[in-house]
């Protein structure tokens, strides 16, 4: 399983980034991406998949990313429960209910999805290898003008020269299409036409067959910079017919760091004393309403600060829960720290899940009793009472 997710981490992020894209959502796309993710492994080890025998990883995860954007958004209700001092128990039991509910995959294509596949394809066989690269990013890809322009340093009359020797292509292939008004004579009506079909053969159409290895990163970079010399022609045919390593070139090389969350229940008594603890775990800290806090920490870091928190002589919290480690982008993560320096807020990068999880194994633990004063103000307290004394002494026995 693990071996899968490593292979398709770009086509996973690539089909969350544009579903949240094409369908307005507000819901992040690393959450959406880290849910496709939780669906594939629980789909494994509840289901039995085997992910090993998938031959179209492409269409297999494209058919999860609707279901899983519907998970993420049930996920973040319960975090706003949380935050809502919903019971912890009831909470629990709303996110056994999600997590068991599983999509119905595609594993074995469908007929449709073949013949989509064979009408696809007619067209792709008529264009040059640039060109095929160009119609797999905006059509089966379901790209834009402006991100494809982008991942091949393109200008946009380059992509529309394109677009109409795609049309050309569809055209000559016979390929069916139907326009608003069917008298419409206008080349562009009935090239957006043609492009509106297309796209849609590609929604339901199943993976290319498999090629022999990947194109490697520094060809990627080329292509990315506009390279298209003709000694690259082999490798620009290979991505123009593999959906991995159009992702990759798309998505880019992302390093990825491993991070936990840490939900935790203190008085707001002890909110000075989480802050500086989670400062000098260079965590990020937000509360969740009433007594709730949940820390985003380095994984490295995860023990230290759970160690601080609940030392027995000096316990600011009266139960926490440390999450199970998880990977985010390095690029997401600086910039989510950036907005928590901005806004003072929990950013939206994929760690949902994670923390809804936590608070679930918040809700199993016995609760501590906390001192209703922290110690730096209980030794605060006591060093102003011996200087009163002092000063009443002094000001007795002149």
């Amino acid at each position: 399983m693990r071996d899968f997710l490593s292979l398709h981490r770009a086509l996973v992020d690539k089909h969350a980034r544009t579903w949240v894209r094409v369908n307005a959502e507000k819901i992040s796309a690393e959450d959406i991406a880290r849910e496709i993710e939780l669906e594939v492994t629980q789909l494994e080890k509840a289901n039995g998949l085997d992910l090993g025998a998938i031959a179209a990883p492409d269409a297999f995860l494209r058919s999860l990313v609707k279901h899983a954007c519907g998970r993420a958004k049930r996920r973040r209700k319960l975090i706003e429960q949380v935050a809502a001092g919903d019971d912890l128990e009831a909470v629990s039991e709303d996110l056994a209910a999600l997590d068991s509910d599983l999509p119905e995959p595609v594993v074995t294509p469908t007929n449709e999805a073949r013949e989509a596949r064979r009408e696809l394809d007619k067209v792709k066989a008529k264009l040059s290898p640039r060109d095929a690269l160009v119609y797999a990013l905006l059509v089966e890809d379901d790209g834009t003008d402006d991100e494809v322009a982008r991942a091949l340093s393109m200008s946009h009359l380059e992509i529309a020269d394109v677009g109409d020797r795609i049309a050309e292509a569809a055209e000559s292939s016979n390929i069916p299409f139907a326009v608003d008004d069917a008298n419409a004579s206008v080349s562009t009506t009935r090239r957006a036409a043609r492009e509106r079909q297309l796209r849609r053969l590609a929604h339901v159409a199943t993976d290319e067959p498999a090629r022999e290895g990947h194109t490697e990163e520094p060809i990627l970079a080329l292509l990315r910079h506009g390279d298209q010399a003709a000694d690259l022609e082999d490798a620009i045919v290979h991505v123009a017919h593999c959906a991995g390593c159009r992702a990759r070139l798309t998505e880019g090389h992302v390093e990825r760091k491993s991070v936990v969350v840490v939900a935790i229940e203190a008085p707001r008594a002890s909110q000075s004393d989480l802050q500086k603890a989670a400062e000098g775990a260079h965590a990020r800290l937000v509360e969740r309403g009433e007594g709730r806090f949940v820390a985003v920490v380095d994984a490295a870091e995860a023990e230290g600060l759970k160690q601080k928190l609940e030392k027995p002589e000096s316990s600011v919290v009266s139960r926490l829960a440390i999450g199970t480690p998880f990977e985010v982008p390095v690029e997401e993560l600086h910039a989510a720290r950036e907005r928590v320096r901005a806004a003072a807020e929990v950013p939206e990068t994929g760690t949902d899940a994670a923390e809804v999880s936590a608070w679930a194994q918040v809700a199993r633990k016995p609760k501590q009793k906390v001192p209703t004063v922290s110690p730096g103000w209980t030794l605060f307290a006591a060093a102003a009472i011996v200087g009163a004394v002092a000063i009443a002494y002094v000001l007795a026995t002149r």
